[in-house]
């Protein structure tokens, strides 16, 4: 590739210039910037987004967007007419970013973009709207009840709205196509160990036209934004299923769902770009029909999943945590530790 010698490149030194980057840094940079490029490319979220804020944004209407990202929502509130819009974002590297493209949109005057958490800011005047897509991959892991239950009670004025008005973690008893098959692929190996490690690991499913649903899904939990009061208890969530043939089970999918306004919902499993539903595997039951229940925790990053197999008055039972390989692969270095 050829450089950009001698020149300034958007008001940055040429790239010629850059000696010896920081190289977390500058991995952490590259990171982020590929994940706002999967966000902004998903264009169901940002119609979805879009919408709800048009709904709402008039001449006088006064905006604050919670872990701004890109500063996508604010700007976009700008340039609906909002009188007024703040942009919080705790991440540095992404700041620049906010005022640039509030620039190039001729919106700076109306953006004013702070560096930080919105718990640890503090800001004069409320606000008419308040829009946060701190919505994590089942709805409750990037911390937006406590983040909105602040903002409400420090910046939204008394008739203001919230932005996704409700949040919802939702499960489904699901296949994985393609996730059958023995460990390592292609080759007359014994990797058992190994595999049985796995079904206690949960994974982020990047493509939602793997997953096939076997029953309808159920809300884990679920809150109204404007009325929460608390975070969610999101341990030991029940739920149970009847499916006809328990041997295609072999996980459970969790994903988010929000309503951002009347009429404006979005479900995450549609989209495999800004979000990816949690694949909590399962060891696959004996064939035919049985009913299924479940009890799952997906509290502070924390998945611990029982699944019950019912059938004929018979209960096989299946216990799954990250902590069960995490214990086994300790004990196993502390026994060689021993042996040295």
């Amino acid at each position: 590739m050829t450089a950009r010698s001698g020149k300034q490149f958007n008001g940055m030194s040429s790239r010629t210039e850059v000696h010896h980057p920081d190289p977390r840094l500058f991995g952490h940079i590259q990171h982020t910037l590929v994940y706002q490029q999967a966000l902004l490319s998903d264009r169901v979220r940002n119609q979805s987004f879009y919408k709800a804020l048009k709904r709402y944004v008039r001449s006088d209407t006064s905006v604050l967007d919670i872990g701004s990202g890109t500063g996508v929502w604010a700007i976009a509130a700008a340039k609906l007419g909002a009188s007024r819009v703040v942009a919080i974002e705790k991440e540095k590297v992404l700041i620049p970013l906010i005022e640039k493209l509030a620039a190039r949109n001729g919106v700076q005057d109306r953006v004013q973009v702070l560096e930080g958490d919105s718990r640890n800011i503090r800001i004069r005047g409320k606000f008419d709207v308040i829009v946060s897509e701190t919505v994590g991959n089942h709805g409750f892991d990037e911390q937006i009840v406590p983040i909105i239950l602040d903002a409400k009670k420090r910046f939204l004025k008394s008739t203001g709205i919230v932005i996704p008005a409700s949040v919802a973690a939702v499960a489904a008893p699901a296949h994985i196509l393609g996730a059958s098959g023995n460990l390592p692929a292609g080759l007359d190996l014994e990797f058992k160990f190994l595999e049985t490690l796995n079904l206690d690991v949960p994974r982020k499913i990047s493509n939602h036209t793997q997953v096939k649903m076997l029953a309808p899904p159920v809300r884990l939990a679920h809150v109204k934004l404007l009325e929460v009061k608390k975070a969610p208890n999101l341990t030991d969530l029940s739920c149970k299923w009847r499916l006809r043939d328990a041997s295609r089970l072999n996980c459970l999918i969790v994903w988010a769902e929000m309503l951002l306004a009347k009429g404006v919902s979005l479900h995450t499993i549609r989209h495999s770009k800004g979000w990816n539903p949690v694949c909590l595997p399962i060891k696959p039951f004996e064939k035919g029909p049985a009913t299924i229940e479940c009890r799952i925790t997906i509290e502070n990053h924390q998945y611990y999943w029982i699944v019950t197999h019912v059938k004929n008055g018979r209960r096989e039972v299946q216990s799954h945590s990250p902590v069960f390989p995490y214990t086994v692969i300790q004990a196993h270095n502390q026994m060689r530790e021993q042996r040295k």
